[in-house]
């Protein structure tokens, strides 16, 4: 047996090696489409959540996004400092906040769409429409798969 000759076909038909390479990919190009609205992702990622489901506490932020509490809250700061987001005191906790979009948050999400729309292009760009729909279909159902498995732990 040719060992580097396999170790090589093996590493090159994992799934894991593919979907690594590509999401490094996709986070460069995130980073760098999003740096102009002054975000990274992690940043990203709470805005387009706090956009879908405020009010949100931090803590549900966190839970949601799987994110670190400091990092949640460093970004969280960044972004009251953009005056996209801001925090409210939470009617039902003394100690905490809700997090809400502000109207500049608001009005800023058409851009935050246009970025994964343009990111996701790209990254696509090899594929036709129906190979991009099968794609995004295997993928949704290797995502539920997964989030059942955690789920079960």
């Amino acid at each position: 047996m040719d060992v580097k000759k396999t170790t090589q076909q093996v590493r090159e038909s994992s799934f894991g090696w593919m979907i690594k390479r590509l999401a490094a990919r996709l986070d460069d190009e995130m980073n760098a489409n999003l740096a102009p609205l002054g975000l990274d992702l992690a940043s990203f990622a709470i805005m387009m959540t706090v956009l879908e489901r405020s009010p949100l506490s931090q803590a549900a932020i966190g839970e949601r996004l799987q994110m670190a509490p400091y990092k949640v809250s460093r970004s969280l700061d960044t972004l009251e400092a953009l005056r996209y987001l801001a925090r409210h005191p939470d009617p039902a906790s003394r100690r905490a906040h809700v997090i809400r979009p502000t109207d500049l948050g608001q009005r800023i999400a058409p851009q935050l769409y246009a970025v994964v729309s343009g990111v996701n292009g790209k990254l696509a760009g090899p594929l036709s429409e129906e190979e991009r729909r099968d794609l995004a279909g295997l993928l949704t159902r290797m995502v539920v798969a997964q989030d059942a498995w955690t789920a079960a732990e």
